[in-house]
């Protein structure tokens, strides 16, 4: 059965090499303060030029949705751009708050995840070498996070950032990664063709990020965890096989 599958390929392990080896020691970075190429580090200011490039880069991207501005409630920043746990490597995350209780569409959460995906095809944007991540959502969905939050709109901070200074759990988190890890690379290995089980699958890593930062913050086990299978590809892996099993489906030999 595939849950014995599971079980089995969990029990392995990875007992010559510990994750924090090659990823989470890039991930746990905290720096003494904000990313001085976004931030005026003294006054924690947004830089007026990242902030012009910012209102931008919104405003085409908002075009490029065809909804109407005054409906846009704002423009936040978000992730770890917006936090003291920033790399060389992270995004910055760029929402777009929008007013959709006038809009006569039931998807409307998955016309923008639909927009999100054509407009990261067709750009690579960047601020001072940091790539730009949009994101559009209805203003009325609950900010899953607890750390930095910045209002461009308003240009003022909606939750200041604050540094960890707690412990990583890391036994936990190597277990629950190579557990889900381990899931993954049997789905495709044993080409299950099941959509229920994948995307159980994909709603269970969803759900970890979210009770994760809910109850523990960003530097819980479980949002940490699902960084892990982020950074590693895993995430991408399969969600690109479910992608693969659904287009298999509506093909006609």
């Amino acid at each position: 059965m595939l849950s014995d599958i599971f079980i089995n390929r969990t029990k392995k392990g990875n007992a010559n090499m510990r994750l924090s080896d090659f990823i989470l020691k890039e991930e746990l970075v905290i720096n003494d303060t904000l990313n001085p190429a976004i931030w005026n580090t003294d006054t924690q200011e947004l830089l007026p030029e990242v902030k012009k490039a910012i209102v931008k880069i919104a405003d085409t991207f908002i075009e490029f949705l065809k909804i109407d501005k005054s409906i846009v409630k704002d423009i936040i920043l978000t992730g770890s751009n917006v936090n003291y746990n920033y790399t060389k490597d992270s995004d910055v995350d760029i929402h777009i708050e929008v007013d959709t209780s006038d809009i006569k569409f039931d998807n409307i959460a998955e016309y923008f995840i639909t927009k999100k995906t054509l407009w990261n095809l067709q750009h690579n944007i960047s601020i001072h070498g940091y790539p730009v991540e949009l994101y559009a959502e209805p203003n009325n969905e609950k900010q899953v996070t607890n750390a930095g939050i910045y209002s461009i709109s308003k240009d003022e901070w909606i939750v200041k950032p604050v540094k960890f200074a707690g412990k990583v759990d890391q036994p936990s988190i190597d277990k629950k990664f190579e557990s889900i890890k381990g899931q993954i690379e049997d789905i495709i290995k044993h080409k299950v063709d099941n959509v229920d089980v994948i995307q159980r699958l994909k709603d269970n890593i969803k759900n970890l990020r979210k009770t994760g930062i809910e109850k523990g913050g960003e530097y819980s086990t479980n949002n940490l965890t699902f960084k892990e299978l982020r950074n590693g590809g895993y995430l991408e892996k399969l969600s690109n096989y479910a992608e693969n099993i659904t287009d298999k489906e509506l093909s006609l030999k």
